[in-house]
């Protein structure tokens, strides 16, 4: 039996009935699910690519802080021999001072004793008669002297110390971006799911989701360091 032409009528009217349902934002949910799929996988790739580089950069400065760090031990272990060598020297030259053998004293001045401890003499003076009062005086023990003494090792120890922190940015920095990077997978998650359903409510809600975490990644990348 042959439908009557009221009925296609009817089924017709039907039809367009249910697409003028359809709110006019929401008729085109597969191309903007499209667009947010392109834009999600090149920021996808983008932040593991920039979170690669900085764990990387991370590596590299905290290998620098431990050489640096290296350096200002050893500089440290040599202003302590050196300190030790001073001492003696200062204590043979004050001897000679106190016996009055200035051809000794000129000797040690001139071809044993360090310019830096030279410089630190200055009008100390040994006193025969009040020999506490003189070893107050002392210079090695002089803040000035002891300074200059391990100025190397603490600069190189402050070089590492910064270089550790640089390497704890850049670690920081990576992991921000390995969370940008899960941001965007939770869009192509939401914007690839929403072609499997049926309804045009679920797949413009997992379109408008996939969105809000496209414009949640956008905001959290802004601000972040690039390499």
């Amino acid at each position: 039996m042959e439908p009557s032409p009221r009925s296609g009528s009817n089924e017709g009217d039907r039809a367009s009935t249910s697409k003028d349902e359809i709110p006019r934002l929401f008729r085109h949910t597969e191309i903007i699910a499209a667009i947010l799929l392109s834009i999600a996988t090149v920021a996808t790739a983008w932040c593991a690519y920039q979170s690669s580089r900085w764990n990387g950069e991370q590596s590299t400065l905290f290998a620098e802080a431990s050489s640096i760090r290296s350096e200002s031990d050893r500089e440290f272990n040599l202003a302590i021999q050196l300190q030790i060598i001073d001492t003696e020297m200062f204590s043979l030259w004050k001897q000679a001072y106190r016996d009055g053998d200035d051809e000794l004293i000129e000797y040690y001045e001139a071809s044993l004793m360090r310019p830096e401890l030279l410089q630190h003499l200055g009008d100390w003076v040994p006193s025969v008669s009040e020999p506490a009062e003189a070893d107050a005086a002392h210079p090695l023990i002089s803040e000035a002297y002891l300074e200059g003494l391990v100025a190397d090792s603490e600069r190189l120890h402050t070089e590492a110390t910064e270089r550790s922190h640089e390497a704890k940015q850049a670690n920081q920095t990576s992991d921000d971006y390995v969370l940008a990077t899960v941001i965007f997978a939770s869009v192509l998650f939401f914007a690839g799911i929403a072609s499997k359903f049926s309804s045009w409510r679920v797949q413009g809600g997992l379109v408008a989701l996939g969105f809000l975490m496209l414009l949640s990644g956008a905001a959290w990348i802004v601000n972040l360091p690039v390499q």
